[in-house]
């Protein structure tokens, strides 16, 4: 069964058949980490539905780029660091 995925009442993206599906900008890019976020309580659903595997599809300047990633990639924190911004702790997953 398909379903939104919210967070602070803002949708951040889509579980499809199993999977979660998620748009980034450049606004979202951590230059600092050279990747991108995801809150912890938006990973903490994720695990409770089920889902393993992410895309996440990144709408730049050269057009969409898609990336496959796991949650499990996000939870290591040997592959992923630790930010918390205004409050969201999230975790940032280098890009490959």
């Amino acid at each position: 069964m398909d379903r939104l995925v919210e967070h602070n009442s803002i949708l951040v993206g889509h579980i499809i058949r199993g999977k979660y599906r998620t748009v980034r900008r450049p606004e979202h890019f951590f230059k600092k980490f050279q990747g991108f976020g995801i809150s912890e309580s938006v990973l903490s659903a994720l695990e409770k539905a089920g889902v393993e595997d992410i895309l996440l599809i990144y709408q730049g300047k050269r057009g969409d780029q898609r990336y496959k990633q796991k949650v499990a990639e996000y939870r290591d924190p040997l592959k992923s660091k630790a930010y918390t911004y205004q409050g969201d702790k999230q975790r940032i997953l280098p890009i490959k």
